[in-house]
Formats: structure tokens, sequence, C-alpha cells
């Protein structure tokens, strides 16, 4: 595998790019990946909220053309960016062992707490498209477009805002962006009617911000989007399992 060295220089974004190895063929494979991902998660969202094929196409034109374009121009040799279906730094062991207890507390609030989300409702019928839209569908298309492509667009900004206008510490911007796209997460999941009473509109934002955080966190722990799906998809079916067994 041949290696070439970058002498240092600023791109069209005014980013220095220091000398360092480019291993050829690797980013490439990133971002390939990283495009096959995003254009399935948009089919999958698509196919579940009945989007016509025009605005299918559409949509996907555009995911897929920001993740090349930022991915090519911007997260290049970065730390942040990681390989969204990699499992080379998976913590197996403490992983399936969050699975397993996320399931099972999800389990126990099915069976414990009255549902307050019209999605709930629609679990209680024992519709199987739903059951797996919710289980399977949903944990694998919104990790890939939240706490991939949204957490990374985010990042994007910050780093751009910090090479710009003033230096922003690492952290911080991975903080600031897990934060933001978890409140975007959890607006969306009160919008349309989505939650029975307004009073519980609060409650169920809090949940659903707290849970995108934890997922982000899990999936920039592992490196990886891959432990961030299991536990949304133990999160999910755990609380259909218990809301059927009520």
């Amino acid at each position: 595998m041949s290696v070439t060295y970058i002498s240092p220089a600023t791109n069209w974004c005014g980013i220095s790019v220091e000398e360092q190895p480019l291993i050829r063929g690797a980013p490439s494979v990133l971002i390939q990946e990283k495009i096959v991902s995003i254009s399935l998660a948009g089919f999958m969202i698509a196919s579940q909220i009945c989007m016509s094929w025009t605005s299918t196409i559409t949509l996907n034109i555009f995911l897929t053309s920001i993740t090349y374009l930022s991915e090519t121009y911007l997260r290049k040799g970065r730390e942040s960016n990681i390989r969204w279906l990699s499992t080379t730094k998976i913590h197996f062991k403490s992983t399936l062992t969050s699975i397993a207890s996320t399931f099972f507390f999800s389990l126990l609030a099915g069976l414990t707490t009255n549902p307050s989300q019209v999605i709930a409702q629609q679990i209680l019928t024992g519709d199987p498209w739903i059951l797996f839209s919710v289980s399977v569908n949903a944990p694998i298309c919104e990790e890939i477009l939240f706490r991939g492509f949204l957490k990374e667009r985010i990042e994007d900004i910050s780093y751009l805002f910090g090479n710009h206008i003033c230096d922003i510490p690492d952290h911080i911007q991975s903080i600031f962006s897990s934060i933001t796209q978890a409140a975007i997460f959890g607006y969306l999941h009160i919008t349309d009617n989505q939650v029975l009473e307004t009073g519980s509109k609060l409650k169920v934002l809090i949940g659903t911000m707290i849970s995108g955080i934890i997922f982000s966190s899990e999936g920039s722990r592992n490196s990886s989007l891959l432990p961030a799906i299991g536990l949304h998809a133990a999160n999910n079916s755990g609380l259909c399992f218990g809301l059927l067994l009520k």
C-alpha cells in the first residue's frame, strides 16, 4: 500500500492541512460506506412515512451529496471521523450488557407506564409492519440519520466556526453536536400531534433527548453506530413487548 505526504497548506475552507501520512484507498472506502448507509436510511425513512418516489429520490440526492462533499473537503483525517458500520473498535462485552439491560428496563417501562405517544397506541394493535418499523426500521435509519449524518454536519459547522471565528476545543465540539442532535431528535418526536396529551410533551421531549445523548455516546465510545443501533433496537423492542404483554 503506497503512502504519500501532503505538504502544509490550507484547503478551500481555510482549514490548515498539516503534513501527515495519507493512505490511498482508505478515504474512498469510508466515503462509499457512508454514502451507501445514508442512502439506505433515506429509502427506509421514506418507506416508513410513505413518501413519493420523487421526494424519496430528491431526499437521497441531498443526503448523499452533502455526505460526499463533507467527507471530501471537511472531515478527511479528523479523529472524530468514524466508520459508521465498523466492528473493529466495538467493546462487545460491555455493549451486549448495555443492550440486555436496556431491553429489560424498556420492557418494565412498557408494562408499568401508560402510553403517551400515538405510536404506542399503534403498537397495541399488534400490526406486524408497525412492530417491524418501530423495532428494526426506526433504530437503523434514525441512528444513521441523527447520530451519523446530522451529528457530523453539526460537527462540520462548529469546526468551520472554530477555524474562521474562534477556536473551539474538540471535546466542546463533540458535546455541542451530541446535545444539539439529541434536541432535534427529541423535538421531532413531539411534533404533528405525536403525543396524546399536551402535558406529556415535555416528558417525551426530555426522555427522547436523553436517549439521543446516550446513543450518541455509545457510538463515539465504540467508533461505530452499530452499538447505538443495537441499544435503540433493544429500547424500542422492549417497549413493544411490554405494551403487548400489559
